[in-house]
């Protein structure tokens, strides 16, 4: 998960707002996810969930019901009200893929969902 264009929020409304925008993802996040599954930042504005025990299709269900509550949150700066989304990438493990593999292969599905638009959850290797 990496949230879209988050330099602009914190060019634009301060590096304290847009620590607010990771505190509200954060949260999030962890509201979302079962026990036994894993929610960690993963570096800057990108975030990695890992949901266990999960199919294909549940997966993209719980990703993009986040994305799109995060989507619908306000955030207020002075006068200002904005809106953030994100854009996310899903592998799906399989007998013989590493745990490097299926971050890289989830990396690849994050990249495609930027350069299609953002604002949307894509498999890894769904072109």
């Amino acid at each position: 998960i990496d949230i879209d264009h988050f330099k602009k929020v914190n060019d634009t409304y301060g590096h304290p707002m847009g620590d607010q925008v990771l505190i509200a993802i954060s949260r999030l996040l962890r509201q979302s996810v079962r026990e036994g599954d894993a929610v960690g930042r993963y570096g800057g504005e990108e975030f990695v969930m890992v949901l266990n025990n999960i199919t294909k299709e549940t997966a993209f269900r719980v990703v993009d019901n986040i994305r799109s509550a995060f989507s619908q949150l306000k955030f207020e700066h002075n006068d200002n009200v904005f809106h953030c989304t994100f854009s996310a990438g899903i592998s799906i493990s399989s007998e013989n893929e590493t745990t490097l593999d299926l971050m890289e292969d989830a990396d690849q599905a994050l990249y495609c969902s930027k350069q299609n638009g953002r604002n949307q959850v894509r498999f890894a290797k769904e072109g």
